[in-house]
C-alpha cells in the first residue's frame, strides 16, 4: 500500500490561488500543506524537493510573520515592510521554479506504508532524544523541539495514526515560542515592540530559563 499525497497536492494548489489573491489564510495554508509534503517525501529520501518546499516555505515567512506579529508592532514601518514581503511571495508563487517543483511533486511516486512506518519510528526516536537533551534556557532549542514534535506528528498523521497528543503538546508550546519569535522578528527587522508587551516577551525568557 502506497501513501497518495492528491489530496495535499490539491490543498497546495488551493492555498496558492488564495495566497496570489491576497488571502492570508492562504499564505498560512501553503506553508502548512508544504511542510506536510516534506514530510511525505521524507519517507523516500527525496531531500532536493524537500529542500524545494523548505525554500517555498523561507519565501513566504516574512508575509505570515507579519500577519501573526503585525499588530504587536508600531505601526509605522509596516506598510513598507509587508509591501516588500507580499511582491517576495508572489514571485516565489509565480516563479518558474515553484512550477517546476509543483510538476516534480506530481510525478513523484508515493512512497509504500511500510517504509513510511520505519521513517517514522527514526522520527519518533529523534524526538525523544532531543527530548532528554533539551538545554535549558535556549529558545533556539525550544523551537527545534517544537518543528520535531510537528514533524512526528504529521508523519503520524501520514499513518492514520491518532497524533492528538502531539498537537495538544506543539500547541502548548506555541505560546511561549511566538513571543520568543516576536522579539527575533522585531530585531531582525529592526522595528520595535510596544512597551507592554515588553515586559511578558522578558518574562517568557525568564520562564524559558527556569527563574
Amino acid at each position: 500500500m502506497r501513501l497518495q499525497a492528491k489530496a495535499w497536492l490539491e490543498r497546495l494548489d488551493d492555498a496558492r490561488t488564495l495566497a496570489l489573491a491576497g488571502d492570508a489564510e492562504g499564505v498560512h495554508q501553503v506553508r502548512v500543506a508544504a511542510r506536510r509534503l516534506r514530510v511525505w517525501l521524507g519517507f523516500k529520501g527525496h531531500a532536493a524537493l524537500e529542500e524545494a518546499l523548505r525554500w517555498a516555505c523561507g519565501e513566504l515567512a516574512l508575509l505570515r510573520d507579519l500577519e501573526i506579529f503585525g499588530e504587536a508592532l508600531m505601526a509605522e514601518p509596516l506598510a513598507e515592510l509587508k509591501a516588500r514581503a507580499t511582491q517576495q511571495a508572489v514571485e516565489a508563487l509565480e516563479s518558474p521554479r515553484w512550477s517546476a517543483l509543483r510538476q516534480a511533486l506530481e510525478q513523484t511516486r508515493a512512497p509504500k506504508k511500510s517504509r513510511a512506518r520505519r521513517a517514522s519510528s527514526k522520527l519518533e526516536r529523534r524526538l525523544e532524544k532531543r527530548r532528554a537533551t533539551l538545554p535549558a534556557g535556549e529558545g533556539d532549542a525550544l523551537h527545534a523541539l517544537r518543528r520535531s514534535i510537528r514533524r512526528v506528528r504529521y508523519a503520524q498523521e501520514w499513518l492514520g495514526i491518532d497524533a492528538s497528543a502531539l498537537a495538544a503538546e506543539q500547541e502548548r508550546l506555541g505560546a511561549l515560542c511566538d513571543l520568543l519569535a516576536l522579539r527575533a522578528f522585531a530585531k531582525s527587522q529592526r522595528v520595535e515592540v510596544p512597551a507592554q508587551l515588553s515586559e511578558a516577551i522578558t518574562r517568557a525568557f525568564e520562564l524559558l530559563e527556569g527563574r
